[in-house]
C-alpha cells in the first residue's frame, strides 16, 4: 500500500515558484497509479487536512 497527502500545489507554487513545477509531481502521481495498478497495488491519497500526523498507528485514534 502507497499513501500520499493532497499537497495545495498551486500555494506551494506561489511559495517556491517555478521550482514545484519543475518537480512534475503530477506527471510522477500518474507514473505512480500506473505502476501500482500493473503491480496490484494499492494507491491512497489522504486528504491534506486529514490529521496524519496526531494519529497513534498503533490504536488508530487521534491524539489530542
Amino acid at each position: 500500500m502507497l499513501c500520499f497527502e493532497t499537497l495545495n500545489l498551486k500555494g506551494m507554487q506561489r511559495l517556491w515558484g517555478r521550482k514545484i513545477s519543475d518537480l512534475a509531481f503530477g506527471d510522477f502521481l500518474q507514473i505512480l497509479k500506473w505502476v501500482a495498478k500493473k503491480k496490484g497495488k494499492q494507491l491512497v491519497f489522504i486528504d491534506r487536512w486529514y490529521p496524519s500526523s496526531k494519529t497513534c498507528v498503533r490504536f488508530v485514534q487521534s491524539k489530542p
